[in-house]
């Protein structure tokens, strides 16, 4: 079974986009955190993504995550995600770059928002330069390096 742990900003861009639910075909279970379900639901979220919470799919599951300390510029739903997904040796979606970094080193496969696009685009989901268009309109985001060398793999049809 394909377990992956989320942070909150994949959840939040997937939905906002209108793509969440194809987290259920590229997944059969999506943890979070309870830090990230509060952010999830949290009055400063898109009201489309906070009536999405309300009822989530059946593959999307809450867990308690302990962290052991919070590295300076990680934040606590960023940490227990990182947790959770090193307590269970699972795959880490998250987006913020310190994130991924400390995910990284804590041995983890991250995947950002821009990458779980670019799998649905390579399954024929999505229109990959449609979808990072739309992305790039909201307030994701990314560094121009990171953009033109995802955009030149998938474009090759490798993983960035």
């Amino acid at each position: 079974m394909k377990i992956v742990v989320s942070d909150t900003s994949p959840i939040n861009y997937l939905v906002i986009l209108g793509y969440a639910d194809l987290l259920g075909e590229l997944f059969e279970q999506v943890l979070i955190p309870r830090s990230v379900l509060d952010e999830l639901l949290a009055g400063a979220t898109p009201l489309i993504v906070r009536e999405w919470m309300q009822n989530p799919p059946l593959w999307l599951s809450v867990r308690d995550a302990v962290i052991p300390n919070l590295p300076p510029g990680i934040h606590k739903g960023e940490m227990e995600a990182i947790t959770l997904a090193k307590s269970i040796q699972a795959p880490l979606l998250i987006d913020d770059l310190r994130g991924r970094q400390y995910g990284r080193s804590e041995g983890l496969e991250v995947i950002g928002t821009v990458g779980l696009l670019a799998q649905l685009g390579r399954l024929g989901r999505v229109d990959f330069e449609e979808t990072l268009d739309r992305l790039l309109k909201t307030n994701f985001r990314i560094s121009a390096q990171s953009l033109d060398r995802i955009l030149e793999s998938y474009r090759k049809g490798s993983d960035a």
